[in-house]
């Protein structure tokens, strides 16, 4: 039995167009909204993530500065997530999974080239499994000689037509800047309506998790706040807060490593994790990094100013860009215990003069 084939048939079957509210056009003929009741009875699929924090249906953004290795992650996690391979932090090693990568940006001739660089390394049986698991869309063009655009009705028609067919868990967009035409990126409406609503319903619309790719502001020019890093993206807010999962890809050319972290998702944050980049082998390798256990405590310690007294979630917001809230709430337990800090009634501290 072919599972992808139930599984979109099922979500396509639930598909209902609003501006077609009834047979006569009278609007209290069509039903929307169910009480707790019936809610509560609805057999819905479990939360199942394809990626850290990405499940189907939902999109994500990776933002990075042009060349800033993105396009080289995203196809290390294609090959990872076709064969079965894990690709810490954001995906555990798990049975194999099938996925669409949708490149605008490069061509046909560097992109095999990158991927067979890649899966050089691979067994036999991974091979095999990356044939099968792995949909490439590239250069594509229409009958007229036009490229394709997620921004054109009939092009996206094919394309979901296609992916409908091959059943991918997880689509990769690489870039939006290329797959997309629109006037101004900063203008939230158009960004809401001609790019985040039509991908999250090419998501929907295929069962699947998206994940695109954005390029980050320049420094000196629109770059955001270390602190928001849910905002680091170029262009109009709209591309967080419509985003399921957002992660920062940052390259230090001096020792040609990036930065990969966590902006925004919903649970708990990935630990900041830094690759080196193979030059030969094109894979993103993890450099091992030592968890300083003390260094958290020092600084929830340092965010104490005077006898000033905090609840956990003001010390939670004051560290969000350096600790977890589930650290700091670790470290704080650890205070108290220590005799550092005052617990003074539920939910408040205070430091111990």
């Amino acid at each position: 039995m072919n599972t992808n084939m139930n599984r979109t048939t099922q979500v396509t079957s639930h598909n209902i167009n609003p501006n077609h509210l009834s047979a006569d056009g009278d609007p209290k003929n069509y039903s929307v909204g169910v009480t707790f009741a019936n809610f509560r009875s609805l057999k819905l699929p479990p939360f199942e993530p394809i990626i850290f924090g990405l499940a189907r249906g939902y999109v994500g953004m990776l933002n990075a500065i042009t060349n800033g290795n993105k396009s080289t992650l995203c196809r290390n996690l294609l090959i990872s997530l076709c064969t079965g391979k894990g690709f810490a932090p954001i995906l555990c090693k798990s049975h194999p999974h099938k996925v669409a990568l949708l490149d605008f940006e490069d061509n046909k001739i560097r992109l095999q080239s990158d991927l067979l660089t890649m899966a050089s390394g691979l067994t036999e049986y991974e091979h095999e499994l990356l044939d099968k698991n792995a949909l490439i869309f590239c250069e594509e063009q229409d009958r007229t000689g036009s490229c394709f655009s997620l921004s054109d009705p009939a092009h996206r028609e094919l394309i979901t037509h296609r992916l409908r067919e091959f059943g991918p868990d997880l689509i990769i967009v690489d870039t939006i800047s290329s797959a997309m035409r629109i006037e101004n990126e900063n203008d939230n409406a158009e960004i809401k309506n001609k790019i985040m609503n039509p991908l999250r319903r090419l998501a929907r619309d295929t069962d699947s998790a998206l994940l695109a790719t954005h390029h980050m502001g320049k420094k000196g020019l629109d770059y955001k706040s270390p602190r928001e890093k849910s905002q680091k993206g170029r262009g109009a807010s709209c591309f967080a807060d419509h985003s399921d999962l957002i992660m920062n890809l940052e390259f230090n050319e001096k020792t040609n490593s990036v930065k990969l972290e966590c902006g925004k998702v919903k649970g708990e944050q990935f630990v900041d994790t830094t690759f080196q980049i193979g030059a030969e082998s094109r894979w993103l390798r993890p450099i091992a990094q030592k968890l300083e256990v003390e260094s958290a405590y020092q600084k929830l310690l340092s965010s104490f100013e005077g006898e000033h007294t905090y609840k956990t979630g003001e010390l939670i917001g004051k560290l969000s860009d350096q600790i977890l809230g589930r650290t700091v709430k670790n470290e704080l337990k650890r205070a108290v215990e220590l005799g550092t800090v005052v617990k003074v009634c539920h939910g408040v501290y205070q430091k111990v003069q």
